[in-house]
């Protein structure tokens, strides 16, 4: 899925975010299983370090509107904008 990779400029932050996606399932035990979609955000903490949020779709069109209009607008715990800024998340797809 290394076509839904993309950088997101964000409005409040104003950093860059590397997100990218990838397709899963849950198990719902009794239920059985569902295919999902998650939705990984990476940036940067004070210290430099990695930081992840990520949220789960049940559809590959949610998630990409998610992506598309949520991420650069969404509360990001711990994110240093200027380490984000500084310390540049490779965009290493394969």
């Amino acid at each position: 899925m290394c076509m839904y990779t993309h950088w997101i400029h964000h409005k409040n932050y104003h950093c860059p975010l590397y997100t990218w996606l990838a397709m899963g399932q849950i198990d719902h035990r009794a239920k059985g299983t569902s295919t999902c979609y998650f939705l990984y955000i990476e940036y940067r903490r004070h210290g430099g370090e990695s930081h992840y949020q990520w949220k789960i779709f049940d559809t590959l069109d949610d998630a990409l509107a998610f992506q598309a209009q949520g991420v650069a607008t969404m509360v990001l715990p711990m994110i240093s904008p200027a380490q984000t800024r500084k310390i540049k998340i490779p965009a290493t797809v394969s």
